[in-house]
């Protein structure tokens, strides 16, 4: 839908700027299309999308892979240099295994990108999705978690990350949050 395309528009906005050059990116549920690797396939040297959604494999320098990102993430240990999840976190059922994951894969000094919706999203992001008709249900009946910026830094610290920087962006709908493998 129209407003789901401008909220990712706005979250790949707010990411894309952290991201240098010549780096190898994954980007943990990239969605079908893997629009922020695609976007970003000329500026660093690999990019790695996984997503249980992906529909094809190869494209350039890019490696898409179709899996359940809940399980064991496919990868080496210490293969990335970046790794994104832009809003994918309040999907899992297990965030904090999955985080354990996104260090084991991360090089040391790595760096992890994340957004999630804060928990006041949650009443609006109804309202978008069932009353106006704006934005996808099913995305939005996906959501296991929400989370305060208190919990967020409980769980990135236990899985090993040092919180560089912590935001709150689009009128405080979103959490933005760049973190270091320690």
């Amino acid at each position: 839908m129209l407003l789901d395309d401008f909220i990712r528009f706005l979250r790949i906005k707010k990411v894309k700027k952290y991201i240098p050059k010549n780096i190898v990116l994954c980007d943990l549920g990239c969605g079908p299309s893997a629009y922020l690797l695609n976007l970003l396939k000329t500026k660093i040297e690999k990019g790695v999308g996984i997503d249980k959604k992906i529909k094809q494999t190869f494209k350039e320098n890019l490696k898409l892979i179709n899996f359940n990102i809940q399980k064991q993430i496919p990868l080496p240990d210490k293969s990335v240099d970046y790794l994104t999840m832009l809003a994918v976190l309040e999907h899992l059922d297990y965030p904090e295994q999955v985080l354990k994951e996104c260090w084991r894969i991360l090089k040391n000094k790595g760096y992890l990108i994340i957004t999630v919706p804060s928990p006041i999203a949650d009443p609006i992001l109804n309202f978008l999705a069932y009353k106006l008709k704006l934005i996808e249900k099913e995305e939005l009946d996906d959501h296991k978690h929400y989370f305060y910026v208190k919990k967020l830094k409980k769980i990135l610290n236990e899985a090993g990350f040092q919180i560089l920087k912590i935001k709150k962006f689009e009128l405080g709908f979103n959490i933005f949050i760049l973190a270091i493998k320690q």
